[in-house]
């Protein structure tokens, strides 16, 4: 998967160069509902700060993109890699299965807030 778009094969013109990408550790919160995968979408809560699953409900919540599997189905907090800021390739995202194109939309344009930028125009989908 080439997420990152250092990693992609095609280099786009115009978007991001190599290496303007931010990416940190931050903590994901205990009892996710399932396994999370690279290239997912996530979200900080607002009151512990820690992050989690992304809520299609509310897509303006979006605002990381997970760089490693990992597990916090359990009762302890995980440490994981985020990407929080740079160009990104959106088809290769995991989203929940249950989204809409508005959602994603709406997603992408909360992402794009934090410097998250998509590698493709915009609007995403239609």
């Amino acid at each position: 998967m080439a997420l990152l778009k250092e990693e992609a094969t095609l280099v786009q013109t115009g978007v991001h160069g190599p290496g303007d990408w931010k990416q940190t550790k931050v903590i994901i919160a205990s009892g996710q509902a399932a396994a999370m995968v690279r290239g997912e979408v996530i979200q900080q809560d607002a009151t512990s700060f820690k992050f989690e699953t992304f809520d299609n409900t509310a897509p303006t919540g979006a605002s990381a993109i997970l760089l490693e599997d990992i597990d916090a189905t359990g009762g302890s907090d995980v440490t994981a890699t985020v990407m929080l800021s740079g160009s990104y390739v959106m088809a290769d995202l995991t989203w929940p299965a249950a989204i809409t194109a508005a959602q994603k939309n709406a997603a992408a344009a909360a992402m794009r807030g934090f410097g998250l930028i998509p590698a493709n125009s915009f609007p995403l989908y239609s």
